[in-house]
């Protein structure tokens, strides 16, 4: 929306590093980042190449979130799961529908 943007790959360290204090993505999606009172992860399932429906119910549940970075010219994107408990990064396809978090400017 208007006066908002997708976070970039730095923004998103940024956020990890001010929620945890940790060096980035170490063992903080589901301690810190699915917390109440803050930026909320909801680990409710990832949308594959728009026909796929994948980790949405049982053991492990994930997410992964759009940035508006490129790792090696394919769209970054930044993963969490209920078993490793770290924000991986993915470079992924366009064709993925993955929630995007936004950052007022």
């Amino acid at each position: 929306p208007p006066g908002w943007h997708v976070p970039t790959a730095q923004e998103w360290e940024d956020l990890i590093q001010a929620v945890t204090g940790m060096n980035p993505g170490d063992g903080i999606a589901t301690s810190y980042l699915t917390q109440p009172g803050g930026f909320q992860a909801v680990l409710e399932g990832i949308y594959y190449q728009n026909d796929t429906w994948s980790f949405q119910t049982g053991e492990p549940t994930a997410t992964m979130f759009w940035t508006s970075s490129l790792l090696s010219g394919k769209p970054l994107a930044r993963g969490m799961n209920s078993i490793n408990l770290s924000v991986a990064r993915y470079a992924g396809s366009k064709a993925n529908a993955f929630p995007v978090r936004c950052v007022k400017d």
